[in-house]
Order: C-alpha cells, then sequence, then structure tokens
C-alpha cells in the first residue's frame, strides 16, 4: 500500500483552518508536521531508541520545505540507527 506524500499545496490549504487544539499532519516514516492553534508549523520525526519513543524538531515551515525536511528526516535517520 502506498503511503500519502504531503505537499506544499496542501499544507498551504490549512493556512486559513484554524484548529482550537494542536493537530498533525503525517508524510510516513516518522515524519510529521505539528500545526498550532496559533498557526506555527514545525517538522517533527518521532522515533523509537532503545525502546523508548521520542520526537526530534527538524525545523519550521515554511522556513524548510517538504522537500528539505525529508532530507532532513534521512539524515535523522541515519543517527537513530547508529544509536544517537
Amino acid at each position: 500500500m502506498a503511503t500519502e506524500r504531503l505537499t506544499d499545496k496542501e499544507i498551504r490549504g490549512k493556512k486559513g483552518q484554524p484548529k482550537e487544539k494542536v493537530h498533525y499532519l503525517s508524510d510516513g516514516a516518522g515524519l510529521r508536521l505539528r500545526i498550532l492553534p496559533a498557526g506555527g508549523k514545525h517538522w517533527l520525526y518521532r522515533y523509537r531508541l532503545a525502546g523508548v519513543e521520542s520526537t526530534f524538531m527538524l525545523g519550521t515551515y515554511p522556513e524548510m520545505g517538504v522537500a528539505a525536511a525529508r532530507e532532513a528526516l534521512k539524515d535523522a535517520r541515519n543517527l537513530v540507527a547508529a544509536g544517537r
């Protein structure tokens, strides 16, 4: 089954839809975009290391676009694979 991937157009479309709570959009492979009620958007990587789940912030949207977030995810996944 293919995973849906986020696009800049989809993310920009969320601008006019404020929510009362923090919500997330998933890009797959642990990459998520956290959208705050005030409008801030942050790229997060959810991972598990030594049985403990953690989250690492990769950057802020739109300063870090979708393609750059996916590249940062690759680097972060390599660090986790190396046990760091």
